[in-house]
């Protein structure tokens, strides 16, 4: 799958906003976008000042979450029209697509329905390779539908602080996005993704020395297939607002997760699923 860079992009002056106040979704300053004209995406959740995070994060979560053929809130950039500045409190603005009917779940609902079990495991497979797992994963069910998870901001070890150090595009950018990748790549996902496994096989009863857990190789697998093109179709929306180092980053991240990942699939010793 490739993005078009296009679809990707929003522009302010098309919607409404209005504070959104809610502890859930993430973010301490959020908006509910409306369109004025009922175009697609007609109603969105809308960061800007997320408390620790860049803004961005989301966007990338969410659609390399797409491009692994995970069922996810659609992710958009804004570009911010100059009438609307006065709205935003960081030129980073990203919008994720308001899902209706939202409601907690037990585990004994996704152990009883395939469907809600894969997106379950595909989520903390996703989780584990994105994040530190320093915020709780918030997942919610709609009924007749599948589990969505509704808060990635903290994801990609990629903080506000650094975000707006990259934004200046200058000698300490520089420095900043190097000392980034290089923790990123001394941290890899081997471990995250052994705890992950560790967890949701004690949660689902399986036992990780005998019996693979369904999903959680297959969708690791995919992501190490993922295409350089298909992560840039996601970061050139990103080029077309920010400075090039920002794009850099996401990619440099993925590539790293992606070796690790490989890393980690070599490392295991395969056993039969029931």
């Amino acid at each position: 799958m490739i993005f078009d860079t296009n679809d990707l992009i929003l522009n302010t002056k098309d919607y409404s906003f209005t504070h959104f106040e809610h502890e859930g979704f993430g973010g301490s300053t959020k908006y509910i976008a409306v369109s004025k004209n009922n175009s697609i995406p007609q109603k969105l959740i809308v960061k800007h000042n997320c408390e620790f995070a860049a803004a961005s994060n989301g966007f990338v979560f969410g659609r390399v979450g797409e491009l692994l053929g995970i069922k996810m809130p659609k992710t958009y950039m804004f570009e911010i029209d100059p009438n609307d500045k006065h709205l935003f409190e960081s030129p980073c603005v990203m919008g994720m697509e308001f899902i209706d009917g939202l409601q907690t779940f037990e585990l004994s609902t996704v152990a009883n329905d395939p469907r809600l079990f894969q997106a379950y495991i595909e989520y903390h497979v996703l989780y584990a390779l994105l994040t530190e797992f320093e915020d709780k994963t918030q997942m919610a069910y709609v009924p007749g539908d599948t589990i969505y998870l509704f808060d990635f901001d903290e994801s990609f070890s990629f903080e506000k602080g650094s975000f707006n150090t990259l934004l200046r595009n200058d000698y300490y950018s520089e420095y900043e996005i190097s000392r980034m990748l290089k923790n990123v790549k001394r941290n890899g996902a081997i471990r995250k993704l052994r705890v992950c496994y560790s967890v949701l096989c004690n949660q689902f009863g399986y036992d990780e020395s005998k019996t693979d857990l369904p999903y959680f190789f297959k969708l690791l697998d995919r992501f190490c297939k993922l295409t350089e093109q298909e992560i840039c179709s996601i970061t050139n929306a990103l080029l077309e607002l920010f400075p090039e180092l920002i794009g850099i980053y996401y990619e440099e991240y993925l590539s790293i997760m992606q070796q690790s990942s490989a890393e980690y699939l070599k490392q295991r010793t395969p056993h039969t699923t029931h």
